[in-house]
Order: C-alpha cells, then structure tokens, then sequence
C-alpha cells in the first residue's frame, strides 16, 4: 500500500469573499495544492515564526527553500511538521474575511483504485463525510449541521494522487470548526450498512453525469503509467 502523507493547511486567508458567500468546490483547489506543495514547503514569515517560538509546542518549523511563495505576495507563511509527521501550513492575511482549512492525503487519489475496484478512493471520500454524525465525549461532531447554522461550509474532492477535505467559517468559529473536523478522521469511516448504500449510489451518479471533462479525467487514468 501507498505510503499515506497527511498534510493540515489552516488557512487564515484564501481570496476575500463576501460575509454570505458559500465557499465553492472548485474554490479550494488552491488549497490542496498548497497542500501538495509542502513536499517543497515554504519560507516561514518572520512575525508568525518569532509568536510560534520553535513551532509551537511539539511541533517542529520546516525551513524550506525559497521561490515558492509569489512575488510580492503580502501574506505571512509558517510550515511545521506535526509530532505525528503531518505537515502544516498556515497562511495569515489581514484582509481575508473568513477562516479556511484543508486537509489533504496524498496517495489516496484516484490513481490507488484497485485495477478491480474503480471509484474505491471516491468512495472512501463520501464514507468519512458519511461518519459527520459522530460526536465525541467532547461534544464535537455534526459538522455539517453545525456549520450551516453559522453560514460556513464543507465539502471534499478526489484527484488522481490525493483526497482533499475542506472547510469556510467565520474567523471567531474557527476554533470549534477545527474540532468538529479533525474529528471526522480520529476513527475509521462507516464501510457497511445503509450508509455505504447510499454513498455507492451517490458516487456511482456522479461518475454516470454527462461531462466531456470527467471522461476525459478518467481517461487519462486509464492510460496513466502506474510507474511514472
């Protein structure tokens, strides 16, 4: 099995949205591949690496090479690696109105389907979002629910080399909204019963839409050399 890399982003940027605006799918792709980037990371700013210390708590500051973040770009930047290995980026811009987080796995994309079992990862996706309803002995669960009532939003993608899930929150909700998230992954997603059901429907709908740009998707991972 594909080694798994976990890689947090806590952003506390992305472009500026109005207060009511609901955060788009394709709206956080700039998340996840900021998320992939930490294989290169990026160079820490100054004002957050000196409030962080060495990283925060148990958490070690990456001093990546420079050239990754875009000339002139006016947010401040720290990467750490987690105690667990996971690597973090969080992303700090003074005129963003709303708090985004992502969280990216790569190795569980779409290329580690089984030859046998095509949309296995897709599903995988649905099945943790399937387990919102969780919550723990510290009250954190229902993402979903809890999100609407505070005009954030959720959803996940699969690519072909990675899974992405993402959330928008209001900045002061963040905190909370993390929780509720991070709680979706501390136990394995729901693979039986009337949940798998459903999402084996909804997945196998997706993938059935009429869309020149999803056959074309699929194609490529078709023709993709597994050992390139």
């Amino acid at each position: 099995a594909a080694t798994v890399q976990l890689l947090l982003i806590l952003l506390d940027v992305m472009a500026v949205q109005p207060p009511t605006a609901r955060a788009s799918r394709r709206g956080f792709l700039g998340a996840s591949t900021a998320a992939c980037a930490m294989s290169r990371a990026v160079p820490c700013a100054a004002d957050l690496r000196d409030r962080l210390g060495d990283g925060g708590g148990d958490a070690v500051r990456i001093q990546p090479p420079a050239g990754v973040v875009p000339f002139g770009d006016q947010r401040e930047y720290v990467a750490l690696r987690l105690p667990n290995g996971a690597r973090a980026l969080l992303v700090h811009d003074v005129e963003a109105t709303r708090a985004e987080v992502a969280l990216a796995i790569a190795g569980a994309g779409q290329f580690s389907d089984p030859p046998d079992t095509p949309g296995l990862a897709h599903l995988t996706e649905h099945m943790v979002l399937a387990a919102d309803g969780h919550v723990n002995e510290d009250g954190d669960g229902e993402l979903e629910a809890w999100l609407a009532a505070r005009d954030g939003a959720s959803n996940a993608f699969t690519a072909l080399e990675l899974v992405c899930f993402h959330l928008s929150v209001a900045h002061d909700s963040l905190e909370p909204a993390l929780r509720r998230f991070l709680a979706l992954f501390a136990r394995p997603p729901p693979l039986a019963g009337s949940a798998l059901s459903r999402e084996i429907e909804r997945v196998h709908a997706e993938l059935s839409a009429p869309s020149d740009g999803l056959r074309e998707f699929y194609l490529l991972k078709a023709l993709a050399q597994p050992d390139h």
